[in-house]
């Protein structure tokens, strides 16, 4: 049963990491402070982006995982 709440647990903060970063690259936009930008976006646009996709891989490559253990 622990391991059944300890992997719910840990698929609710993936999803939650997806969503909020969705929010937060796109309120990035309407944001006027001068931020530095790389490849024509802001820096929290970018980490956004990277918390996505490494929130995806948790969501992807997890559930395989716990069965092999």
């Amino acid at each position: 049963k622990k391991q059944a709440t300890n992997y719910q647990n840990i698929m609710i903060i993936a999803v939650y990491m997806i969503l909020y970063s969705i929010l937060r690259f796109s309120l990035e936009f309407i944001r006027i402070d001068d931020t530095p930008l790389f490849l024509n976006l802001r820096w929290p646009q970018i980490i956004s982006i990277l918390l996505i996709i490494i929130s995806f891989i948790t969501l992807i490559f997890y559930p395989h995982a716990k069965k092999n253990i």
